[in-house]
């Protein structure tokens, strides 16, 4: 650790860019979208556009992510002179991304998962007791979202829910877990629906940006068979889901041996590059989306290369013409 060099500040005018694209990629993606009301509308509000707006707000969908992820790795850096601006631009980040999509909190989950991740290794270690009440609260929280969304924000309603049912934790349990049960069950009864081999590869399939990943996701696969009728997919297909469709209980040994491989590997890669900016900012987004394995696929994290990279290339352009200076 001693011959690691101390991260060099990034340079005020950086990260005022990777503000400025935050808020372009949100007006732009914010004046392409459909009107939405629900939580259903969410996905569906690009829908009417034609295929040449679809790929710009599919292209600034991803920069304003990556811009999320680089702008956390960049604050770090100077921990002590931007300590408020990243509370202030975490919370900004989630509370926008928990109102515009109407209650989904997987990118919010994610946005304070990197922010922990890179107090604890640029700031101080968080304890075992601080973790464990972090996820008491955040799960308090979102379970609190959840019952909201579930209610259309009616606050009378949740009101009423909480008095005569009682508060309860999220249904991640069910969403996480119940495709597993299911088709095993059909496994073992023999009558498991049609697969297609590309179904097999879909994490390969989709990192390949400004292409529509429908006809081979697995989670479009099961609502397709299971929920024909639902706008869009009602459940998710985790590696136990996968497994079942492919090998059973061996092809899910091996799903989280190579799981465990590749962690372990990152690890050892981040701890020798830590110093660089880039290198945090790609341990920040494996950190942050490694709990979304068990929701849908062990290797999800390699969504990095299609979801960072235009994110670093825009950076890396704009540093270079016009501040030139060290990240």
């Amino acid at each position: 650790e001693a011959s690691i060099p101390p991260p060099h500040p990034a340079h005020p005018l950086v990260i005022s860019f990777v503000i400025a694209l935050i808020v372009v990629s949100i007006g732009i993606t914010t004046l392409l979208s459909a009107p939405t009301e629900s939580y259903i509308d969410h996905y569906t509000r690009y829908d009417h556009l034609s295929a040449g707006p679809k790929m710009v707000v599919h292209l600034f969908v991803l920069l304003k992510t990556s811009a999320y992820y680089i702008l956390i790795a960049l604050l770090f850096r100077d921990y002590r002179r931007y300590r408020w601006t990243i509370v202030f631009s975490v919370l900004a980040i989630c509370g926008y991304e928990t109102v515009y999509s109407f209650g989904s909190r997987i990118l919010t989950l994610t946005i304070i998962l990197a922010a922990i991740c890179m107090y604890h290794y640029k700031v101080r270690k968080v304890t075992l007791r601080q973790g464990a009440v972090g996820f008491l609260s955040i799960a308090a929280l979102f379970s609190a979202i959840e019952l909201f969304r579930s209610l259309e924000f009616d606050l009378s309603a949740a009101r009423e829910a909480v008095a005569s049912e009682g508060a309860g934790p999220a249904a991640e349990f069910g969403a996480v877990f119940f495709t597993g049960f299911h088709l095993y069950s059909e496994r073992e009864q023999g009558s498991l629906p049609p697969r297609e081999l590309p179904m097999f590869f879909n994490d390969a399939l989709s990192l390949i940006p400004f292409v529509d990943h429908v006809d081979w996701h697995p989670q479009y696969w099961y609502a397709r068979y299971y929920f024909p009728d639902a706008a869009v997919p009602p459940e998710t297909m985790g590696p136990i889901a996968d497994s079942a469709l492919w090998g059973g209980e061996i092809d899910l040994l091996f799903r989280s041996l190579l799981s465990g491989a590749l962690y372990g590997w990152l690890m050892n890669w981040y701890l020798r590059r830590q110093s660089r900016w880039w290198a945090s900012v790609i341990y920040a987004y494996c950190f942050a989306t490694c709990v979304m394995t068990l929701k849908y696929s062990i290797l999800y994290p390699l969504g990095l290369l299609k979801i960072l990279l235009p994110g670093f290339v825009v950076l890396w352009a704009f540093n270079r013409l016009f501040v030139r200076s060290r990240l």
